[in-house]
């Protein structure tokens, strides 16, 4: 076997495991990783994205583009070749300065082209649930920091991604568990009177978390926080969910799965 035909066997080998991963349920082959332009926190319109930019306003700007009908690429949150061609392409029919640059002036323009509101509802900027939001978006393709916050590093940590949340935008423990264990999450909120199982009637709503039974036991394998309801569609952030180590935006074809177990309203 000489060096081609070896290197198109392993090609093929790698190609046929990743396809086995995403037909797990950690693999979520029933989503896709693209939200609705509003559920994404835009840049301010005095800033000069580049590589360095939180990954979430590198989201915000490509779902823009797209939905201007410029094709960025794949909507990844980084900033590459793609991503600036579809920049220079619209700046050029806007009539901007072509550098392909997301500046204060493309910024404005793309803001100016979006929907006034978004498909998961208006909230008010002073609420806990439009806090836990905007910090939630703000850790888009942060890698594992948030066990170790609670002393517990190198440990599952969807629970701990959501409860590092919660700190951090200063909802009370009384209201909100810290915890790094789903169903004791779930338990909690249960017994705060707050939880609903999916099928009982309520609509969940941006801000809500989730809970995920990969069995469809209605128990709780993995959490995460809704950030839009659309339709019979649901988009939410979570962390370390399958081969994705990091935190990211998911969007689930329904709100009916059957390993969807409920959402918590705690706010």
């Amino acid at each position: 076997m000489n060096a081609s035909t070896k290197n198109t066997v392993a090609t093929k080998i790698l190609a046929f495991l990743l396809a086995m991963i995403m037909l797990t349920p950690f693999g979520f082959l029933k989503m896709t990783v693209q939200a609705a332009v509003n559920d994404y926190t835009p840049p301010s319109n005095n800033e000069i994205l580049t590589y360095r930019s939180e990954r979430y306003k590198i989201y915000w700007l490509q779902e823009a583009l797209k939905y201007c009908g410029y094709d960025p690429g794949p909507i990844d949150g980084l900033l590459g070749p793609k991503t600036e061609n579809a920049i220079r392409r619209y700046q050029q029919a806007k009539r901007l300065t072509v550098d392909g640059i997301a500046g204060p002036q493309t910024i404005s323009s793309l803001t100016s082209k979006m929907p006034s509101t978004s498909h998961s509802g208006s909230i008010p900027q002073t609420t806990q649930r439009n806090k836990i939001l905007n910090y939630a978006k703000s850790q888009i393709g942060q890698g594992n920091i948030y066990s170790a916050k609670f002393g517990v590093p190198g440990v599952a940590w969807c629970a701990y991604f959501i409860s590092y949340c919660a700190q951090q935008s200063g909802i009370p423990e009384s209201s909100f568990i810290r915890t790094g264990w789903c169903p004791s999450m779930m338990q909690f909120f249960k017994n705060k009177g707050v939880f609903h199982y999916r099928g009982d009637g309520y609509t969940p709503r941006a801000g809500d978390i989730i809970f995920f039974d990969w069995d469809s036991a209605r128990g709780a394998d993995h959490v995460g926080i809704i950030t839009a309801v659309n339709g019979s569609s649901i988009t939410f952030i979570d962390g370390n969910s399958g081969s994705k180590y990091y935190v990211s935006y998911q969007t689930w074809a329904t709100t009916y799965d059957s390993r969807v177990t409920g959402y918590a309203s705690p706010y």
